[in-house]
């Protein structure tokens, strides 16, 4: 069985290069509906965090049917520490942006692959901890993830008119 560190090394470089691609597809393909899904339709902090969770849960299913994973609590390590990811992003972006006054590319770039490693990092640190192994988290995973769907699904269409899915505006947005 190949080890969990060599899988999470191998899923941050897929993940890290996914969802570079993903940041571009929209404006490649355009309003093709499954393009929406996946890719960020512009640049609100909601939609780039599709740019990480779609890569992790994609390559976790192809992990677990290639390794054969049989530790319980393998998909739920991943589906929180994507959670985690997600969270670290908007944490940082608001809380720098806000301090500064604007954004920068630079540091929102650093951002996503500081989640990726910090996804990929949580769940192999809690799958060698046997964090998650209890029935219970097994119970969980499937709602979690599949209310995950369908909340990027559902706001890519039908976005609320909050901050969180609008395209920030600030006073500039340059690279440094």
């Amino acid at each position: 069985m190949v080890k969990i560190k060599e899988w999470a090394s191998t899923g941050f470089i897929l993940t890290s290069a996914a969802g570079t691609l993903l940041h571009f597809i929209y404006d490649w393909f355009g309003d093709v509906p499954l393009v929406m899904v996946f890719g960020a339709v512009n640049e609100s902090p909601w939609e780039h965090l599709k740019l990480l969770f779609w890569p992790v849960l994609i390559f976790s299913l192809i992990e677990k049917l290639a390794a054969g994973h049989a530790r319980r609590g393998f998909f739920f390590s991943r589906i929180l520490g994507a959670c985690l990811g997600m969270a670290f992003i908007l944490v940082v972006f608001y809380t720098y942006s806000g301090i500064l006054g604007r954004y920068l590319v630079a540091v929102d770039i650093s951002l996503f692959y500081g989640a990726v490693a910090l996804t990929y990092l949580f769940s192999t640190l809690s799958l060698k901890r046997d964090r998650f192994s209890q029935p219970v988290f097994q119970l969980a995973v499937f709602p979690l993830t599949l209310f995950l769907i369908y909340i990027f699904v559902y706001f890519t269409f039908s976005p609320p008119v909050l901050p969180l899915f609008a395209v920030p505006a600030m006073s500039c947005c340059s690279f440094f």
